[in-house]
């Protein structure tokens, strides 16, 4: 069962959904809203909106969202320039993370059009943070193309780490991701001792692992997917063709079918209901046919 739903964001100026009743100011609703408002880009969680604007789709007053909105800001769910104006939500890259470097790529537009503020600064070192942990393929793109609107001394400065770094996350990745490939493969074996296959580096399991890794995904994650397969009655055989689909590769090929097998995991189908009956239908006693003398 998939953990996400998809909104359309012009449901909050249908005409229907705008004549139905009013909330008061809540920081509930409110979540909702910056989750889901036209305002929101193709950057997770950063756009330009104002109070006001805010405030009149909600049909609320000013200090009534300023008090809903404290409530989220004192959480760290949100935080918000209004000066700028620029909202940043800074946990939502991890429920929207970029499925491949060319998305990251297509922020750079965004980005240059987004109000220069000290807080647009802090969503830049938050967001390559997360991105770092992704990959090169992912931090290169970013750190090319939404450098632009921080103050030139700490431009200078990100330019001089990121040469550092490159060389370094190059001799890292290699070595953590070697240890984190060798677990994914020990816990696969947990699983399948026999049909265990060969950790090379150069075989395709190996790569699977690594692309899915290097998207972001956790050791743990890939080992949730494992388990997730074999809680699968269907995956384990119990389907038409009596197959088993149960192989590292299958299960690792694609982040599509990682998430399917994570959500197996934390969401196993329910076994099917024996008969209450205790007594086999060939022991039970033959009503005999009725006799027309």
């Amino acid at each position: 069962m998939a953990r996400y739903r998809k909104i359309d964001v012009r449901m909050w100026g249908d005409a229907k959904f705008r004549s139905l009743s009013k909330p008061q100011p809540n920081a509930q609703t409110l979540w909702v809203f910056l989750l889901t408002n036209k305002h929101t880009t193709n950057i997770p969680g950063l756009y330009e909106v104002s109070e006001d604007e805010i405030s009149n789709r909600l049909g609320w007053v000013v200090k009534g969202f300023r008090e809903a909105f404290r409530e989220l800001s004192q959480k760290g769910m949100a935080k918000a320039d209004w000066s700028a104006p620029l909202v940043w939500i800074p946990n939502a890259i991890r429920y929207n993370k970029p499925e491949n470097p060319n998305v990251v790529k297509s922020w750079r537009g965004t980005w240059d059009e987004l109000p220069e503020c000290s807080l647009k600064i802090e969503a830049y070192h938050a967001l390559k943070g997360y991105l770092k942990r992704l990959g090169k393929g992912y931090l290169k793109p970013f750190a090319d193309g939404c450098r632009k609107g921080m103050p030139n001394q700490e431009q200078e400065q990100e330019q001089e780490q990121e040469q550092e770094q490159e060389q370094e996350i190059g001799v890292a990745e290699s070595k953590n991701h070697k240890e984190e490939i060798l677990a994914v493969f020990n816990h696969y074996k947990k699983h399948h001792p026999k049909a265990h296959p060969r950790p090379k580096s150069s075989g395709k399991e190996w790569k699977l692992i690594k692309e899915r890794l290097s998207e972001g995904y956790s050791v743990e994650d890939l080992c949730k997917a494992i388990d997730g397969n074999h809680a699968s009655p269907w995956y384990q055989g119990e389907n038409d063709r009596n197959t088993k689909f149960d192989r590292l590769d299958l299960i690792v090929r694609n982040s599509s079918k990682v998430t399917e097998f994570i959500e197996l995991a934390e969401n196993p189908p329910k076994p099917k209901q024996q008969s209450l009956d205790p007594v086999p239908c060939y022991m039970k006693e033959a009503v005999p046919p009725e006799r027309d003398y």
